[in-house]
């Protein structure tokens, strides 16, 4: 069988892809490695996408996933490990099959960017974490700590204060990246401590279990809530060991960014055909989401852009899907 357009990927931009692609009459593969939805389900409350304000990261991608079931499309769940481009077709290489397909969509997104210290990968799953939402109940009345300074730090960082005793939020600068929403949202929550302009050098564990985080900058204060000064004798169960700079807690929330890990699955295409890729290994598109090789388009945040939400990963979607529909005519 040879597809119309082969998706890979199913969060916000591949099903929406999807779902424009089905509306006219496209014969679809969708193709995903883990679960649907993407990085959108690590969100707890979304609250600036138009005209559904309010909804959960995990709700948005059931109703999508919903809509397009109901126009008949099943997610085909295999990991893509090669994609080949032969006489104006692309073969697309799974572990238990190869597919064939006149286009492509990659919408594969992005994977979380790790502090890359030297335990980090050990400790994943025993108190290192990437998605509040997912591990946050686990440390439910307990001391944990987040770091990054963007919307989903501090989203992150709201949500953990709902559930545990107490949130400390890192960052490496004074100047937050976030929404001044968000920010200000920060005020509320009497348990959350801000340490701003500092590093975490290393993870300590006991019993090969987070214990505490070293920091790279002596604290004099803890900041609370709106970055008001705080003594450290009033850190919450005297927390922090000035001796060796470290800060007791049971979980850290890693929440500083995001990176483009797809590129092992282009390696064939790129070596034999032209793919552009910017500085950051995002993948160089124009504004219909096309890439100078025929027939293939990105959407979500796998293409290089500047702005990287809900509402762009979902235009990027259509864009894509209209683009291959228009290729194919």
């Amino acid at each position: 069988m040879t597809y119309d357009i082969a998706i890979i990927g199913a969060g916000s931009a591949g099903m929406t892809a999807a779902l424009y692609a089905l509306r006219a009459n496209k014969k679809i593969l969708l193709l995903e490695s883990t679960t649907f939805g993407g990085q959108i389900l690590q969100t707890p409350l979304i609250e600036n996408y138009p005209a559904l304000p309010n909804i959960s990261g995990e709700k948005f991608s059931s109703n999508l996933h919903n809509q397009i079931q109901s126009l008949g499309q099943k997610i085909t769940y295999q990991t893509v490990l090669n994609i080949l481009y032969q006489n104006s077709l692309y073969q697309i290489q799974t572990k238990n099959q190869i597919y064939q397909s006149k286009t492509i969509i990659l919408a594969t997104g992005t994977a979380s960017r790790k502090l890359n210290l030297p335990n980090e990968d050990q400790l994943i799953g025993k108190g290192v974490a990437y998605c509040a939402t997912c591990d946050g109940p686990l440390y439910k009345d307990q001391n944990v700590a987040v770091v990054g300074g963007g919307n989903s730090a501090i989203l992150s960082t709201l949500y953990l204060s709902e559930l545990c005793q107490n949130v400390f939020l890192i960052h490496h600068s004074s100047h937050f990246h976030a929404e001044d929403l968000l920010l200000q949202k920060l005020s509320l929550r009497p348990n959350i401590y801000i340490i701003p302009d500092n590093e975490i050098t290393s993870l300590n564990s006991t019993n090969k279990v987070l214990s505490s985080i070293t920091l790279k900058n002596r604290l004099d204060y803890l900041y609370h809530s709106t970055l008001s000064k705080q003594n450290l004798t009033a850190t919450p169960q005297n927390t922090y060991h000035a001796a060796n700079r470290t800060l007791d807690v049971n979980a850290l929330f890693i929440e500083i960014g995001r990176i483009f890990p797809s590129t092992a699955i282009l390696k064939n295409l790129t070596l034999n055909h032209q793919i552009d890729f910017d500085s950051s290994n995002f993948i160089i598109t124009d504004l219909d989401c096309k890439t100078k090789l025929p027939g293939f388009f990105a959407a979500g945040d796998c293409r290089s852009k500047s702005v990287r939400q809900l509402v762009t990963a979902t235009s990027d979607g259509a864009i894509a899907a209209t683009s291959a529909i228009k290729f194919l005519s």
